[in-house]
């Protein structure tokens, strides 16, 4: 996908008179928007208030605060979504970041609208994620998948990019994920005093369980919005608008041609950039 250079964030510094009003009432007056589409704003996770996200519609602002408010680059001029492979059955693609897995204006409407083809998700990624995808052409087929995923025979290597200081030797997470077992195995590729860029292989597949993770042994993800400190310091971690996770490389065992599939998405611009940014 072509890259895109993200839109400025806008700054506002709250005046002596404002002082006490709503965070939505404020971001309305000052952006020349709706309510509505200030509280998408702050729903989204986007607006930090002295360097601290805040998603309170009715937080009370103070004079002096400095307010930054985080965009993303308009979907409309986004180029077909990437197809990495594909075969009668099924088809691998490359999700960018910013879209569900199903449902009403999501990245299976989007592939079906691109292709001309009705298709089926297979099994899903954190809207914010982005990278391998597996769909099926036909809903019949990605339910011969159930098995295969159930058996634990489907390989999913992400990477990501991670704040805090890791232990030495972290190579394995096993803890459970909402009552059920779950195992990541991690390998830091890259690191510095403060960031981390790492590999984790999931055993399991439960949901958020990177983040979940990574939240039980004091870490997060770069631009992690809910498993993440409030207070982000650091200016290029405020400009990433979303979690910095990657799903690389995905493989199984294909359910009608018994051959191995092992297919691997390139690390995408914004991820290379925020790297860069962190140094690592």
């Amino acid at each position: 996908m072509k890259d895109q250079a993200m839109k400025q964030p806008i700054m506002i510094r709250v005046a002596g008179p404002e002082k006490g009003l709503p965070l939505i009432t404020l971001l309305a007056r000052k952006m020349s928007i709706s309510r509505n589409e200030a509280k998408r704003l702050i729903d989204s996770r986007r607006v930090f208030v002295n360097q601290q996200r805040v998603w309170m519609a009715r937080h009370e602002v103070e004079g002096g605060d400095r307010i930054e408010v985080h965009g993303t680059q308009d979907r409309e001029t986004e180029a077909p979504c990437p197809i990495l492979w594909q075969d009668d059955y099924f088809l691998i693609i490359d999700k960018p970041a910013g879209w569900l897995a199903n449902g009403p204006g999501s990245i299976e409407e989007r592939v079906s609208r691109e292709t001309g083809k009705p298709v089926h998700a297979v099994h899903r990624l954190d809207r914010d994620t982005s990278g391998c995808m597996l769909l099926a052409w036909r809903k019949s087929d990605g339910e011969k998948m159930i098995p295969v995923f159930q058996r634990r025979e489907v390989q999913k290597i992400y990477e990501g990019l991670v704040v805090g200081k890791a232990t030495a030797g972290l190579e394995v997470i096993d803890r459970d994920v909402q009552g059920e077992s779950a195992l990541t195995l991690v390998k830091t590729l890259r690191k510095n005093g403060q960031f981390s860029r790492m590999e984790f292989t999931l055993i399991t597949g439960r949901t958020h369980q990177i983040r979940r993770h990574l939240h039980a042994v004091g870490l997060h993800l770069a631009g992690e919005k809910n498993y993440g400190a409030t207070t982000v310091e650091h200016p290029a971690l405020r400009t990433m608008p979303r979690h910095m996770l990657h799903a690389k490389t995905l493989g199984f065992p294909h359910p009608f041609t018994e051959k191995t599939v092992q297919i691997r998405a390139p690390l995408p611009a914004d991820y290379r950039r925020a790297a860069h940014d962190l140094g690592v």
